[in-house]
């Protein structure tokens, strides 16, 4: 049986129903913009829990421009590609650039789009972030140390 899940975290915690980001055809970045949203150095990677926190829980900046969806390979999930349409989120400042498949976070799997909540308590908790993405098809770990 063929799946196919895509979410918009905007969906969560808002009243309407945004519409998601464009999805571009596979590898090709979005044109990412840099606007004046919620996070005054949102170039900057975070010092702290408390900062990637505050960030993480002021969901009506950012969530309406991202779009979470399953990679699939040989028909089993492999990750979730992160995809935005500006760098007004936390998932830039961490590192994170759109396209990227994260495989896992912390050694836990992102298995497919039920596992995000699991990431994003994860990001909440941690002091220590050890991402495994894949980046033009490439792996790589990315390693974040956040004051508590």
């Amino acid at each position: 049986r063929n799946q196919e899940h895509t979410i918009s975290m905007a969906l969560a915690n808002l009243g309407s129903t945004p519409a998601p980001p464009p999805l571009t055809p596979a590898g090709a970045p979005f044109p990412v913009t840099n606007t004046n949203g919620m996070m005054a150095a949102m170039d900057q990677p975070y010092k702290s829990r408390r900062e990637l926190r505050a960030d993480l829980e002021n969901k009506g900046s950012w969530v309406k421009n991202i779009l979470v969806q399953p990679e699939m390979r040989g028909g089993e999930t492999v990750g979730v590609k992160i995809n935005y349409t500006n760098t007004a989120n936390p998932f830039h400042r961490l590192g994170i650039q759109t396209c990227d498949v994260v495989l896992s976070l912390n050694s836990k799997p992102a298995r497919g789009v039920e596992d995000v909540t699991n990431l994003i308590m994860e990001l909440r908790n941690a002091t220590t972030l050890n991402f495994q993405i894949e980046r033009s098809g490439q792996q790589m770990p990315i390693t974040v140390t956040l004051e508590p």
